[in-house]
């Protein structure tokens, strides 16, 4: 076989840009002081005086070709050439795991301790007796923090378990991520309150034993799910007296062993101390499943994994999607009798007006045409699913759209309440001119920052408005069923507007302003807060009607923005224009709204949430729409044009080995003039879950001081210099002692 080189090494002798004969060693191109040596399928310099590889080496297998460089023993670099596969790192990984001999798979490992798959190469090695169990667990599961105000944490670790099969005992490596346990189980009464309140509708009632059916279909309505049967083991090492054969997993199907003992290292369960060491005696019945000898339990518990919550990406859409037909009969008090518009384009889906109403048949339709039109330019993801099983959908533009990159993102979304038909039409206007606009100003904002727009939030409430009925408040909630009896309803429902967890009040059920029975408890509040925890948006804009005026944290007057007050200025930038009766900046409200997601987004992640509220409310004839849609473009763009010339810093929060992890970054003042900033609500934000990327800003140039904490690494300040927007600043954090 013949090895054409792909390119050079650092720091490590040259690699010749001649083709290498595996048949002829002598071509590896090794230093006169050392031997070119062969053997099935691999060749290789060798230092004789050291007795270690030094230079090339390189395998041969039957669809590729695997060249590492070494430097006094060690691998400095690899490089792969071969035909079939594109993902040379999945590659890699499938020749250490099955093929490669242990000397090179203890030199991968040691040039890349912190990869998440070399876990697996350990247990390897552990299998062959050539490393201790210690270097097994000190591999860290997760970098996210284990604290939780409403679960019980389990730290994620790796642990052995000593099983028995076939009256064999051998030693078992298991890891587990870390995850966020119910601290109590769910029964038979749970699961038929969640059928009563109309949560759980696909769920058949409960009996005082429940099915794995039952159980798995309880946790998706709670946007949870079930423990793997290594998850409950870990779990269970905090309680003594659980059993956990008799709590279904999700992998219920498993072969159940004898296991005599369980010795997992330290978790920790939120502020508890952890112990040095815990033991556990777990039997299950030998040699069978679980759904051939217990396919009823009594009980069950749900978790949510780190990576479900906060850094799991939202599902990406390939093709268009499926809707659930609309069966109902439009009535006379639909939008529908009285929207010609509206009638034409459901008559005829190729009829697109840009200034038409819409609702989520033809939204999926529009947003699908854009996506096709600008493929390089846009990705379309499902954000979740409405009681009435529509999607919740959002267009991405950015000039890497399907992927994520380090720089901040920035959100905009309308139809909050169902029947705010203007703040969608609004957003597709600006989706369509920030893709169709020849302006360079316009066309750069997709590249410094991700723009995500989600012009139907409320889709559920939005259809029984457009087809059921218009009538005064209709559709304004998301028509869920609050009665009891489990019928979509116009006049029904949650205002997503106060579903929002902070400063949220319950309030009554036939309120229109009805808050829903917990924070968080719809699916759209659900898929706003999913994508808010993987991005932190640094900014976001959503749009209502009527009123003609711009509001934003915080809601209630009795709390205050931290200063200085950098929301303010951005909102003044926002808001100058010479256009007659302009919107104004409202801070103040006789009747605040509670629990709305520009003040969770606000607190929660220093994100510039505002409100803009349309002068009129649902106008029909096309012309004054748009007089009213070009009256407020001019919001939206100056918006832009403020967060990305704000002055601020932004960069990686990082620990001693590059990898990113979750820290409060906490801006404590300007050096040079003395001034503090003041945090009044007890605001911590935090670098991003999945990469570590952290952006804040400041009111003016200057050096800035900023304090770093993450759990389990040293509190660090840091001075910054800040010269402009986008002041780049990385940061590495060490590990307290």
């Amino acid at each position: 076989m013949i090895i054409f080189w792909m390119g050079c090494f650092t720091n490590t002798p040259s690699v010749p840009t001649s083709t290498v004969d595996m048949h002829n060693p002598n071509t590896l191109g090794c230093a006169q002081d050392l031997q070119s040596k062969k053997d099935d399928i691999h060749a290789y310099c060798w230092d004789p005086k050291n007795k270690r590889i030094h230079g090339s080496s390189v395998y041969s297998l039957p669809d590729g070709i695997i060249t590492f460089q070494y430097v006094n023993g060690s691998i400095t670099r690899y490089n792969i050439k071969e035909s079939q596969q594109t993902d040379t790192e999945k590659y890699l990984f499938e020749f250490l795991q099955n093929d490669a001999p242990v000397s090179l798979i203890k030199d991968v490992v040691a040039y890349m301790p912190s990869h998440p798959k070399t876990f697996h190469l350990k247990i390897r090695l552990f299998e062959k007796g050539l490393v201790p169990y210690s270097d097994l667990i000190s591999i860290p599961t997760s970098s996210i923090p284990c604290t939780s105000n409403e679960m019980i944490c389990v730290k994620g670790t790796a642990f052995s378990q000593t099983v028995s099969e076939e009256n064999v005992s051998k030693t078992m490596i298991s890891q587990a991520p870390t995850t966020y346990f119910n601290e109590h189980t769910t029964g038979a009464l749970e699961i038929q309150e969640c059928i009563d309140s109309c949560q759980c509708p696909s769920i058949p009632a409960a009996s005082t034993k429940l099915t794995w059916a039952q159980a798995n279909a309880y946790c998706k309505a709670q946007q949870k799910r079930l423990p793997t049967e290594t998850e409950l083991i870990l779990f269970s090492s905090r309680n003594q007296e659980l059993r956990v054969f008799e709590e279904w997993t999700s992998d219920w199907y498993a072969p159940l062993k004898n296991t005599t003992s369980i010795e997992p290292i330290p978790p920790c369960f939120g502020e508890k101390t952890c112990t040095q060491s815990e033991t556990k005696t777990v039997l299950h019945p030998h040699g069978q499943r679980r759904g051939a000898s217990l396919d009823e339990r009594m009980s069950f518990r749900c978790i949510a994994s780190t990576q479900n919550e906060t850094s799991q990406k939202p599902t990406l859409i390939t093709q268009k999607p499926y809707l659930p037909p609309f069966t109902k009969v439009p009535t006379n008090k639909s939008w529908h009798k009285k929207d010609k518009t509206y009638q034409t384009m459901l008559n005829d889906s190729e009829h697109q007006d840009p200034l038409g109403y819409q609702d989520i048949y033809l939204l999926t339709e529009s947003l699908w045409k854009i996506h096709t039109n600008y493929p390089t330019k846009t990705a379309l993801y499902d954000l979740g699913t409405t009681h009435m099983g529509y999607p919740i959908l959002a267009l991405r533009i950015s000039n890497t759209p399907t992927s994520d990159t380090l720089k901040p993102a920035l959100l905009f979304y309308g139809g909050v309440h169902g029947n705010d038909l203007m703040g969608t039409i609004q957003i597709l206007d600006q989706i369509r001119l920030m893709l169709e606009s020849k302006d360079n100003l316009l066309q750069s904002y997709s590249h410094m920052s991700d723009l995500w727009f989600i012009p139907l939030l409320n889709a559920d409430g939005n259809i029984q408005m457009m087809r059921t009925s218009a009538a005064s408040k209709k559709g304004r909630k998301n028509g869920r069923s609050t009665i009891g009896d489990c019928e979509a309803s116009p006049s029904e429902g949650v205002d997503i507007q106060r579903n929002f967890p902070y400063d949220w009040q319950k309030n009554t059920v036939t309120s229109t302003h009805y808050s829903g029975s917990s924070s968080f408890s719809e699916p759209e509040s659900q898929a706003i807060k999913r994508l808010a925890q993987r991005y932190q948006f640094l900014g976001a804009l959503s749009w209502h009607s009527p009123g003609n005026y711009v509001t934003g944290p915080y809601s209630n007057p009795n709390k205050k923005t931290p200063s200085p007050d950098i929301f303010r200025s951005i909102a003044q930038k926002m808001l100058t224009t010479e256009n007659k009766w302009p919107p104004k900046l409202r801070t103040t409200k006789k009747d605040p709204d509670m629990g709305t997601p520009e003040d969770w987004l606000f607190h929660s992640f220093g994100t510039y949430a505002y409100q803009v509220r349309i002068a009129k409310h649902n106008l029909v004839i096309d012309a004054y729409k748009e007089k009213y849609v070009s009256k407020y473009r001019y919001i939206w763009q100056q918006f832009l044009q403020a967060i990305h010339e704000q002055p601020s810093f932004s960069g990686v929060v990082m620990n001693g080995q590059k990898e990113p992890i979750i820290a409060q970054v906490r801006i404590l003042g300007r050096v040079d003039k003395k001034n503090k900033f003041l945090y009044y609500e007890g605001e911590e934000w935090n670098s991003r879950a999945h990469d570590g990327y952290y952006h804040q800003m400041v009111p003016q140039t200057g050096i800035y001081e900023i304090e770093i904490q993450a759990l389990g690494y040293r509190k660090t300040r840091k001075r910054i210099r800040v010269e402009g927007p986008r002041t780049q600043s990385n940061i590495i954090l060490r590990k307290s002692k």
